[in-house]
């Protein structure tokens, strides 16, 4: 994260994590917003979300790379 650019100041986190949308992706429902969003807040509003499923739509950096595996 870039905060200020005079001086020049980055933030660098060593731990990072990936968000997945509440559902997966079909093209055939382009216009169902819960396949393009990420925030939990709002995945949590479609009708089959399940909380419990990847930490809430995410996994930390050590939870992909196990999945991964």
């Amino acid at each position: 994260m870039v905060t200020d650019f005079n001086p020049l100041t980055v933030w660098l986190y060593d731990e990072c994590y990936v968000r997945f949308s509440a559902i997966d992706y079909d093209p055939k429902q382009v216009s169902n917003k819960f396949i393009h969003l990420t925030n939990n807040s709002i995945g949590a509003y479609y009708k089959d979300f399940d909380k419990s499923h990847i930490k809430g739509n995410m996994f930390f950096q050590d939870d992909l790379r196990n999945y991964l595996k």
